[in-house]
């Protein structure tokens, strides 16, 4: 006994107060109770009396005293003749051993008033502490009687040591058995502990073989091996071994404050479940599998551990709070039944892992950005996921909605063998996979949010937009889907960056799908597009096809195509078109398009080599420079005066149609205001409402046409044979000369220090053009200054590889680029742009600059203005310099025109020229004198900075 040193000195002062009860000693040879040769001086005791107990003495009918004490020599029995009671009104210490009669079977009861205390062997049948006030046990030996009451109703029982139980059913009517100290209570050999509560704080010991029933504790560890019956309940509990039901039956736990497992809890293997409702939080860093766990608190409710939960179920009964995890949390191979309340993601950098088989069911699992990792054989229906980050397999079932953001770095798709719906009813940036099932299937996806961004696979059967706003779509990766739709009440698709749709059927009904600047809408492997209204504002963006798929029933604003596009039913195009591919009809039949303005036709436009033929009615102007141009027929239907440009020779083989679009009686057309005879066999219909050109269009065809009509003359269709030229209007600002007021100083010019050829054949640069000027033509001129051309999808694409031309030409003081003349914008003849056109500038000690966007064309001419913007320049402020308020220009200082302002243009050419005068390449501010103001204010402030013209 670890301390029982008071509960001696009580016994002390008992057997010292004998005066006012006497003290009764049994002889140690023992004998019945009721026989006064039993007791020294042959005095019986009675219910007063204080008795020692010095050898084997046999409990018989109405034995009573007072407190009792059984020495090491002596025993307590029940009688030989039959079982009976032992009455002590005081307390009781055992010394020896307290049993039945084993030989005669008889059972030996004992009630006790006050304390017990034992450290010898104690086996009889039944222990009952009775009274109404509390008293005290203590031992340092196991009790092993068969029952132990306590029968107080209201009175506790404190434990002055740890306890050791053996065999015995311990029932306390539901009072308390308290341990100071840190005392423990052992449980062994099938020991019961029923209707108590253990009070304060309980380290609980059990081998495996004990049955806790009706307990309750508001602090308890758990030690060794314990069976769990019905109706136990803690608030803080701590368990370190193993919590199971009792074999064959049911049992419930109920926890209100915090279940922390260190060891395991699990259920019974022999049979039965185990319950747990919790009111309060667990924690799991052991082993968890039992059958169910039950949230029933009224608050938020905390879930965390560094091990998985391995429960077959979660219920979410708590109708007031959430349940929340803190940091990574596992649930493996549990059914989550949530009846549409939360799980919160929380903690530091939360993670919650779902591992299967396991089934999660309405579910609102408010993830706030952080991830959600289920492992596949997992599956959710009727689910809830905000602010999802996903990764792992997501196996979607019935009704799972997602809101917030979906980050998807995993696989979304449905579960096995059946059709499900999703709704996305926010933003989705796919990282990962949406698909279907691979075993079977199909997914179909709703998004309501406004991006829909792909950097993954999407897959799965359907995509279906649903918002009632603009949605945008971000793909640097092919949609696959199947079948994608628009289903919206109102607003536009916007696509944002290149895309591209892999073997879809894509239905828009109509709705809007609008390509932002510079972006390729790729249409392959059979995709096909119905009722879809596709617009473009710039030249820049494009539409892409591999000639297996088709346009149906679709409009087409301002596109600008690419591959093999095909035309089935009932196509439109507004705002002219520009093709770079091949231009055809679908195989199936004959089709016509209606072309709302121009046709700039670069590639080849032609009927089917399967089937069928293209017709085209045209309202605007045609220009010719392409490779073919030989669809079925090609009709001028305009209200306004057209032109056929036949660009470098190329002809038009499609047949010729125009149309007067006057109604009247009589119809007579003109060319070159002659009029057409019968007899030309150039054309027919030379006196009806249609003009039909007979021949391949080409140089003989050239000429003004126009119908004279009894309702008035049509307009004029003029056919001309030209050659292609592209005119530059590019403005661009030098930061060394640049003076501040707007414009550049000409100090080299005025002082003639300008050379009269262009000096930019040496390296870098390496041109070879032969520029050269008699005398400079106007005081305004600058310098001499490289303009480039590059032919590219976009800007990161325009490397050295798709350089087209270049020609050396004249700065102006307003920063205007012109050619010889000094006045002139620079041209370029003979050329065409099969992609998008970018301009470089370089200059001999200045960092080169290219041009952001594509240049766009109006009437022949392009224009660039580099001064007006920090993001007119590809690399944005990187690239160019603000030399004032709202004005940008290139970079000085790089005299060695490496492309970077560094420790060579100081060392290497500052040093070596300053001092020196003219045209200088360590002149940064372009005055004519290298000095230190060329280094201090250009050089240093400059030093680090680089070229952004690809490849730089």
């Amino acid at each position: 006994m670890k301390n029982t040193g008071h509960l001696i000195a009580l016994i002390l002062m008992i057997l010292a107060g004998l005066t006012a009860e006497a003290q009764v000693n049994s002889t140690t040879s023992g004998g019945p109770w009721n026989s006064g040769g039993t007791w020294v001086n042959g005095f019986i005791p009675g219910p007063g009396d204080d008795v020692i107990i010095n050898g084997p003495v046999q409990v018989t009918f109405g034995a009573a005293c007072n407190n009792i004490t059984v020495m090491a020599t002596g025993s307590l029995t029940s009688s030989s003749s039959a079982s009976w009671t032992l009455t002590v009104n005081g307390s009781i210490i055992n010394w020896g051993s307290i049993t039945d009669n084993i030989p005669a079977n008889t059972r030996l009861y004992i009630n006790v008033y006050s304390d017990i205390e034992n450290h010898g062997i104690w086996q009889n049948f039944g222990v009952y502490a009775c009274g109404v006030t509390d008293s005290y046990i203590g031992a340092d030996q196991p009790f092993e009687m068969k029952q132990f009451y306590n029968s107080k109703s209201t009175a506790n029982i404190l434990a002055l040591s740890s306890l050791t139980f053996s065999t015995t059913l311990i029932n306390f009517n539901f009072t308390n058995l308290t341990f100071v100290y840190g005392y423990e209570l052992h449980l062994e050999n099938a020991a019961e502990l029923r209707d108590i509560s253990l009070g304060e704080s309980t380290t609980l010991y059990g081998d495996g073989t004990t049955l806790l029933y009706n307990v309750s504790a508001s602090l308890i560890s758990f030690n060794g091996a314990h069976n769990i019956g019905q109706g136990c309940s803690f608030n803080e509990a701590y368990n370190y071994g193993l919590l199971q039901n009792y074999p064959t039956a049911t049992a419930g736990v109920i926890s209100s404050g915090v279940l922390v497992n260190s060891g395991e809890i699990r259920d019974n293997p022999v049979f039965g479940d185990l319950l747990i409702n919790f009111s309060g939080n667990l924690d799991n860093e052991g082993v968890w599998t039992n059958h169910q766990l039950n949230a029933t608190g009224s608050a938020d409710q905390f879930i965390w551990g560094a091990n998985p939960f391995e429960v077959d179920y979660l219920d979410h009964n708590n109708t007031s709070g959430d349940i929340i995890t803190l940091g990574n949390v596992t649930f493996r191979g549990t059914n989550l039944r949530f009846y549409g309340r939360n799980l919160v993601s929380g903690g530091l950098n939360p993670l919650t892992t779902l591992e299967g088989p396991g089934n999660a069911h309405e579910v609102n699992f408010l993830l706030g950005g952080y991830t959600l990792h289920p492992d596949g054989s997992y599956y959710f229906t009727y689910c809830t996921f905000d602010n999802a980050n996903v990764e792992g397999i997501l196996n979607l079932g019935n009704q799972c909605v997602f809101t917030g953001n979906l980050v998807n770095s995993g696989t979304v798709r449905n579960v096995e063998a059946s059709s499900y719906t999703t709704q996305i009813l926010c933003d989705v940036y796919n990282n990962g996979t949406i698909s279907d099932h691979p075993g079977s299937g199909t997914l179909i996806t709703e998004l309501s949010g406004s991006v829909m961004s792909n950097s993954g696979t999407w897959s799965n059967q359907q995509i279906h937009l649903m918002s009632p706003g603009d949605q945008a779509i971000f793909a640097s990766s092919p949609i696959a889907a199947p079948f994608f739709s628009s289903l919206k009440s109102s607003g536009k698709v916007m696509v944002y960056s290149n895309c591209e749709f892999s073997g879809t059927q894509i239905d828009m009904n109509n709705d809007t799908l609008i390509l932002a600047e510079g972006i390729t809408l790729s249409l392959i492997n059979n995709t096909v597009v119905n009722e879809a209204v596709i617009l473009s504002f710039f030249t820049s963006s494009g539409l892409y096809m591999d000639g297996l798929g088709y346009l149906s029933n679709c409009t087409l604003g301002l596109p600008t195509l690419y591959g093999t596009v095909q035309f089935a039913n009932n196509v439109q195009v507004t705002g002219g078109l520009i093709n770079y591919g091949t231009l055809q009809n679908d195989p199936s039949d004959d089709r016509t398009a209606s072309i709302q303005g121009d046709v700039k036709n670069f590639g080849s436009i032609g009927n089917h080599a399967g089937g069928g033929s293209l017709t085209l009615e045209i309202t605007g102007d045609i220009s010719q420079q392409g490779t073919s141009w030989q669809n079925s027929q090609t009709r001028l239907t305009g209200s306004q005066d057209q032109y056929v440009f036949l660009m470098n020779n190329t002809d038009i083989t499609s047949q010729i149609r125009l149309y007067s679009m006057i109604t009247a009686g009589s119809y007579l057309w003109h060319r070159d205001n002659m009029a057409l005879t019968g007899s030309d066999p150039l054309f027919s219909g030379h006196d009806n409402t249609i003009l039909t050109f007979l021949q391949p269009v080409g140089s003989i065809y050239s000429g003004d046409y126009q119908c004279i009509t009894g309702n008035g003359d049509s307009r004029h269709i003029t056919i001309q044979d030209m050659y292609s030229e592209l005119i530059l209007n590019v403005i661009v600002f030098l930061q060394g000369p640049f003076s501040g007021s707007g414009m550049m100083s000409a100090t080299l010019n005025t002082g003639g220090q300008l050379p009269l050829s262009q000096p930019y054949n040496l390296p870098p640069w390496n041109y070879t053009g032969t520029e050269n000027v008699a005398s400079m033509p106007s005081p305004d001129i600058v310098d001499w200054v490289l303009l480039e051309l590059r032919d590219a999808p976009d800007a990161a694409s325009a490397t050295p590889a798709t350089i087209i031309a270049q020609q050396a030409g004249l700065l102006r003081t307003d920063g205007a680029i012109t050619g010889l003349d000094g006045i002139s914008p620079l041209s370029f003849p003979g050329l065409s742009v099969a992609y998008n056109l970018f301009a470089v500038v370089w200059h001999r000690n200045h960092l080169g600059v290219m041009s952001a966007v594509p240049l766009i064309e109006n009437s022949g001419v392009y224009s660039y203005d580099f001064t007006t913007s920090g993001t007119q320049a590809f690399g944005g402020t990187l690239a160019h310099k603000q030399v004032a308020p709202g004005v940008w220009g290139m970079i000085a200082a790089d005299g060695s025109a490496d492309g970077q302002v560094n420790n060579t243009d100081k060392n290497e050419v500052w040093a070596v020229q300053a001092g020196s005068t003219g045209y200088k390449a360590g002149d940064f501010n372009m005055d004519s004198q290298v000095n230190n103001t060329d280094k201090n204010d250009l050089w240093k402030p400059n030093t680090g900075l680089s070229s952004q013209v690809p490849p730089y």
